[in-house]
């Protein structure tokens, strides 16, 4: 599951860039930035007092472009690879990966058509970095 989670890294731009929606982890910067869980129960206003301290936030990789798109009008458009790299085998065209445009206010910023990535993640992690410069 921690893979729907975007990485530190992202999780630390993104605070640096004001990201602050509500999310179900945080990295934990006392415990060599370890993804957590966010605290219940008698542990919340202990939590909750000393956040900004102790935590970055994780957002799932959705809450991420749902506040690019909100917050910045910035959209990441993803799709599979068909046109660039396509395989044909055995009378089935398949794709290598995939590919995408980063959209600002309904206009092309950065048109990734050209690169494939072969793990949607990385796709992701490369895009939402690549928006982050956009704010």
């Amino acid at each position: 599951m921690e893979k729907l989670f975007v990485s530190y890294s992202i999780a630390l731009e993104l605070k640096k860039k004001g990201f602050d929606e509500d999310v179900i982890a945080y990295y934990d910067v006392q415990d060599n930035n370890k993804l957590k869980p966010i605290p219940s129960g008698e542990e919340i206003n202990s939590f909750h007092a000393n956040r900004n301290k102790l935590m970055v936030a994780s957002p799932l990789y959705q809450q991420v472009l749902d506040w690019l798109r909100n917050t910045h009008t910035i959209d990441i458009c993803h799709e599979l690879d068909f046109y660039n790299h396509p395989i044909h085998t055995n009378g089935d065209w398949k794709y290598m990966g995939y590919e995408c445009c980063i959209w600002k206010n309904r206009e092309i910023e950065k048109d990734l058509s050209g690169e494939t990535f072969d793990d949607y993640y990385k796709l992701m992690d490369y895009a939402i970095r690549e928006a982050l410069k956009l704010i």
